[in-house]
């Protein structure tokens, strides 16, 4: 039935029984592995044949609209089989970044970023329960640790390490009130003291090493949070091909720093990248935009300074110059873009 709705009816008919037709399948596939995993392996293949004709196909856009729009539909309810929803746009993400075709970017990478996104941060303008119109509040993911991190070729393989290092919500133990003391009477029969001190003493053991074993695992050393090369994230800020796609990343990127206990790595993260304004160019000015937001607090500039970004930054400023001194005497054009990191630096 999930072959012949998406096959038949997900592109036809108006604009309602379209709707109707992914919220059809969002129930068919709800709490629903092999459902969930059917439909990811029919949008992965249309997607796929999709982006490889695309030099043929005038209209890559209007071929996986249908498909991304069920994928971003079925994410945005809560069951047990998100992970491989959230799996198969990653992966549609990374092939359409490794492709960098500008068509390729604005039809599968930008709309799966945008989806990465919003389960980071929901958007401003939901609306909360009670009819309010305040902006939802942060994510629970804000609220996991700092060393939660994962690898996303070993997640997209199917690695679950990054569950052992979850918090273990302890259930609080309710102390009787008075009321419920004075019922007690004396008449209470020995069997049913003795049952309650088993429970007590089951619920401290318990409790005792559930929280043993939480001590434990939050040793469990996390992914190192780096911004390299290789990373779909840089990949994304640093984009040639799509302006949009770089304003998304940096907002990622935002969104995650606003977690405490993440500030300082994603100030150093984004430091350690600042290599990459000179070889990016006009493309690093939504990256400049965001590390100068982010370093705005006096406290940052501080901690920066004690790190030597200063000296860097004068590293940075000397190889441009001696670019563009080199530029000069080489070349007989001029090109006002070669100075932008220059600028953008100083």
């Amino acid at each position: 039935m999930i072959q012949e709705l998406i096959d038949f009816s997900l592109r036809r008919g108006t604009l309602h029984v379209r709707s109707e037709v992914r919220s059809l399948l969002c129930l068919l596939i709800k709490d629903n592995r092999c459902g969930t995993e059917e439909m990811n392996n029919i949008i992965m293949t249309h997607t796929s044949a999709a982006v490889k004709g695309h030099l043929s196909n005038p209209d890559l856009g209007s071929s996986v609209r249908h498909e991304i729009l069920l994928l971003a539909n079925s994410l945005k309810q809560e069951d047990t089989c998100w992970e491989f929803r959230v799996r198969c746009v990653m992966r549609l993400f990374l092939m359409g970044i490794q492709l960098k075709q500008p068509v390729i970017m604005e039809s599968v990478t930008l709309p799966c970023l945008r989806i990465l996104q919003h389960l980071i941060r929901p958007d401003k303008s939901q609306i909360a329960k009670d009819g309010s119109q305040e902006e939802p509040p942060v994510n629970v993911v804000m609220a996991l640790p700092p060393k939660l991190h994962l690898n996303s070729a070993e997640w997209l393989a199917g690695n679950q390490n990054w569950r052992k290092c979850l918090p273990v919500q302890q259930a609080q133990q309710t102390t009787p009130t008075a009321e419920k003391k004075e019922e007690i009477t004396e008449k209470q029969s020995e069997k049913d003291k003795c049952v309650e001190k088993t429970e007590a003493r089951a619920r401290y053991l318990e409790e005792k090493y559930a929280t043993r074993w939480r001590t434990k695992m939050w040793k469990v050393p996390g992914v190192p949070l780096k911004l390299t090369q290789t990373t779909w994230l840089q990949q994304a800020i640093f984009s040639p091909s799509s302006q949009s796609a770089r304003q998304t990343a940096t907002r990622v990127i935002e969104y995650i720093a606003q977690v405490p206990s993440r500030k300082k790595e994603i100030v150093d993260m984004l430091t350690g990248c600042l290599d990459q304004a000179g070889k990016a160019g006009e493309c690093a000015q939504e990256f400049l935009s965001l590390y100068g937001r982010i370093i705005q607090p006096t406290h940052r500039k501080h901690y920066l300074a004690i790190k030597g970004v200063l000296l860097k930054l004068g590293d940075l400023i000397t190889k441009e110059v001696e670019k563009l001194q080199y530029l000069e005497e080489t070349t007989l054009s001029s090109d006002l873009a070669q100075g932008f990191a220059l600028k953008s630096v100083t």
